[in-house]
């Protein structure tokens, strides 16, 4: 039963993230409004039109021929502007992915701030084509939509101040300080979603910003054996400060460190219990196995570009056992 309520709970975080991640939902979403605008904006010219009421003195006015040449020069500026906010797009993918990893191309496809972007010119761009396509010969000479080419002007100045903040986003959002922060947020929403009932042992050796984030998931109680900070291990003139810290007095959470040679006495009786528990399923570890030592460089840029899941380990020979070999039942 919790294994069905842990799977349901993570599928539904992923269908979340495979929106999140799209570059086509948020600017679709925009069209939509932009559709709808273009109806009630078009149904309030055509009342003006038809004599129902008097159009405002901000409203511009003009002829068909001129409402044309605004909003053919206005869709046509938004196709361009379209093209440079893509190639910014492009530019900050690819010093992302060389920077820090493919694991950071995700978060900004997933960013709101570049969704939205995208989709404020694409909905300018559609409102303004339909705008254009509305003008026509009407029952006493021609319709000129007034209000949609005013509200196409007012959807301009947006879309000026969106660039404006785009531009500004993206140079911030490449900054290693703000990449800390957003694989941080990320770590902890993977958490909730990974343990949304708690964590009754975490055993920790990377502390900082990971050990914080799991703080706050921890339960009542819980326990965290600590072997290692290699987060702080460059950093110990400015250590990381955990900020929730004081979850291990709320939670009366057990934190204790240990160092191996303490009990180096009982390393071969761990080794044979470890085994056990692997060849037996019931401890999960993951490893990415290189074979050959000339191929040593090949694992280590992996290993630093972010590809690889669990410890990276390179063995010289076929023959060396491994984790899997337990699992597979041959002898270590």
């Amino acid at each position: 039963m919790h294994r069905g309520l842990f799977s349901s709970a993570l599928s539904s975080h992923w269908r979340r993230e495979v929106l999140r991640t799209s570059l086509w939902f948020v600017p679709s979403l925009e069209v939509v409004a932009a559709i709808g605008l273009f109806i009630g904006t078009l149904a309030a010219d055509r009342a003006a039109y038809r004599g129902d009421f008097a159009l405002p003195g901000w409203v511009i006015s003009g002829s068909a021929d001129a409402a044309r040449q605004i909003l053919t020069t206005i869709a046509a500026a938004i196709i361009t502007v379209v093209g440079v906010v893509f190639s910014i797009i492009l530019v900050t993918l690819t010093l992302a992915s060389t920077q820090f990893g493919p694991r950071m191309l995700r978060n900004f496809i997933r960013d709101r701030g570049t969704q939205v972007t995208l989709g404020t010119f694409v909905a300018t761009f559609v409102y303004s084509v339909l705008v254009l396509v509305s003008i026509g010969t009407g029952s006493h000479g021609d319709f000129v939509p007034h209000i949609g080419v005013t509200v196409t002007l007012g959807l301009m100045v947006i879309d000026l101040g969106v660039l404006i903040y785009f531009i500004h986003h993206t140079a911030i959002s490449i900054q290693l300080p703000q990449v800390i922060a957003s694989i941080a947020a990320d770590l902890a929403e993977a958490i909730r979603a990974a343990f949304p009932n708690g964590i009754d042992l975490y055993f920790d050796n990377v502390g900082g910003e990971t050990l914080d984030a799991v703080l706050p998931q921890m339960k009542a109680f819980g326990r965290i054996p600590v072997c290692g900070m290699i987060s702080n291990y460059n950093h110990q003139n400015e250590p990381y400060l955990l900020r929730n810290i004081w979850q291990v007095l709320v939670n009366r959470i057990t934190m204790r460190g240990f160092l191996a040679y303490e009990a180096a006495d009982m390393l071969h009786e761990a080794e044979d219990a470890l085994a056990d528990w692997v060849r037996k399923g019931q401890l999960i570890a993951t490893e990415n196995v290189t074979t050959g030592l000339e191929h040593t460089p090949e694992a280590f840029i992996r290993l630093m570009s972010g590809t690889t899941t669990g410890k990276t380990l390179v063995r010289l020979r076929e023959d060396i056992s491994t984790l899997e070999s337990l699992k597979v039942g041959q002898p270590a």
